[in-house]
């Protein structure tokens, strides 16, 4: 696709991907008690969102005026992505690995890469509240439909040892899903995220990729 001022990227371009490390063995102990070791993560995030709010405010305003995202903004928003990428990744299973609470740790099992600055259209980022709702909605079925069946899941993982292949392709795509809502939401990306289906391509059990945190 093209235009008067050059070629456009597609907008899967601007789509943010996961990548999981492979996630080998589950030891029984840390599945067992994984929501109590997860508190103080719990604690931090949700001290990191509501900073994540305020910034958001800010970005909004900003965008409407200059048609992009601001740098700090940018920056903080795609650590907060990440730190929730790797607290949901170990709370669903999706890693063994218990996430650090530095901000730009190295060598991460979770890791969410946030596409490069772009253009936003200002009517989109004026419109943006609104635009996010039936992606919204999906991401809170999609939620919903995790937390019913997290007790059975909990005693799979606990009795097999290890995250069964179907459990992690489920939970990967929810993830995925998840975090392309939040950096479409927090005007990290001008790409609308398709409500059609939680699929796509997503790292497996038998792949391991690393890089950055953020």
């Amino acid at each position: 696709m093209t235009s008067m001022n050059g070629p456009l990227a597609a907008p899967s371009e601007f789509l943010p991907e996961i990548d999981v490390a492979a996630v080998g063995r589950q030891p029984r102990l840390t599945v067992a008690f994984r929501l109590i070791l997860l508190i103080p993560h719990y604690i931090v995030l949700g001290a990191l969102g509501i900073t994540s709010g305020v910034v958001g405010v800010i970005t909004w305003f900003a965008a409407l005026f200059t048609a992009h995202t601001p740098d700090f903004a940018r920056r903080y928003q795609t650590g907060y992505i990440n730190r929730f990428a790797r607290v949901s990744g170990y709370s669903m299973f999706l890693t063994s690995s218990y996430p650090p609470f530095a901000w730009q740790p190295t060598g991460c099992p979770v890791v969410a890469h946030i596409p490069p600055p772009t253009h936003l259209n200002r009517w989109t980022v004026f419109f943006r509240g609104i635009l996010r709702i039936p992606a919204a909605v999906v991401v809170v079925v999609a939620g919903f439909g995790l937390g019913v069946v997290s007790v059975i899941v909990w005693i799979v993982v606990l009795v097999l040892g290890r995250t069964p292949g179907a459990v992690f392709q489920a939970n990967a795509a929810v993830l995925r899903y998840t975090v392309r809502y939040n950096a479409y939401w927090l005007m990290l990306t001008p790409a609308y995220r398709n409500t059609s289906s939680v699929t796509g391509s997503s790292a497996s059990p038998g792949r391991r990729r690393r890089g950055r945190c953020c």
